[in-house]
């Protein structure tokens, strides 16, 4: 479980320090492993790395430009004094089980 969402007791640079190796480590080892059960482990054996990598940048590249799509879309909610419908993009936005 991670620290995202929850209340902030420090926020000292330490602390957040702390925060993010906790909270990427765990999600980073979750999606290791779903990814040795999904590709048939032995990623350090797989060809094409860099092709893989590359594709993965892509997608990190569409995925910043929509989440900031997003929460532009959320800020004007707010302007527009929408509070729940702002509270409910916000929510998706911050999912942890997408659905696709």
């Amino acid at each position: 479980m991670t620290s995202i969402g929850k209340p902030l007791s420090d926020s000292g640079p330490e602390a957040h320090l702390e925060r993010i190796v906790r909270d990427v480590g765990v999600e980073v080892r979750a999606k290791y492993r779903a990814g040795q059960t999904e590709h048939g482990g032995r990623l350090w054996e797989k060809p094409g790395m860099l092709a893989r990598l590359t594709q993965e940048h892509h997608d990190a590249l569409v995925y910043g430009h929509t989440l900031r799509e997003q929460l532009a879309q959320v800020a004007l909610l707010l302007d527009l004094g929408d509070l729940a419908q702002a509270r409910e993009r916000l929510r998706a936005i911050l999912t942890t089980n997408p659905t696709d």
